[in-house]
């Protein structure tokens, strides 16, 4: 039951009892109802946030590694003190 359909479904509830306070098992039903709404407006809530985490997750891994190879390959010409003419080769043989 969507939100929209809660809400008129207790306009429909409340013309029926009209003056009188709802029934206990009136009452019942409506938290029933009220609960199946609610639910379901967090467990959408949760599933908007999981699939925002996975799609971040998505961009970031990759940049994680390629972040780490270029640290790595930093780190590998600083210990070979290698001169700027010859870094095109390190990165040729690498990118194998």
């Amino acid at each position: 039951m969507s939100t929209v359909e809660f809400v008129l479904w207790l306009a429909g509830a409340v013309d029926l009892v009209g003056d009188e306070p709802p029934t206990p098992a009136q009452w019942a039903q409506i938290r029933a109802k009220a609960t199946e709404v609610v639910g379901k407006l967090a467990a959408d809530k949760l599933l908007e946030r999981a699939a925002k985490v996975e799609q971040e997750q998505m961009y970031t891994a990759p940049f994680a590694e390629y972040k780490a190879r270029v640290e790595g390959y930093r780190a590998q010409l600083a210990q070979a003190a290698v001169k700027p003419a010859d870094w095109n080769d390190l990165l040729k043989a690498h990118a194998k």
